[in-house]
């Protein structure tokens, strides 16, 4: 039985994330949970995909 809406159901063992929820990502062994981490995280590690601000980026906080 997999895990219905409501929270009831199984967790699956696949799932990253501390508590069994999503969003979460795990590379190279670094597990990333929450979107707006997730969203950072991978801008920091693919400065070259340009997916955001990076971290010297004066628009970064923005």
């Amino acid at each position: 039985m997999a895990a219905a809406r409501d929270g009831t159901g199984t967790v699956d063992p696949a799932n990253p994330h501390p508590h069994g929820k999503v969003p979460a990502i795990c590379d190279d062994g670094v597990v990333v949970f929450e979107s707006p981490a997730i969203a950072l995280y991978l801008t920091d590690r693919f400065p070259k995909n340009a997916l955001g601000p990076l971290a010297d980026d004066r628009d970064r906080g923005a």
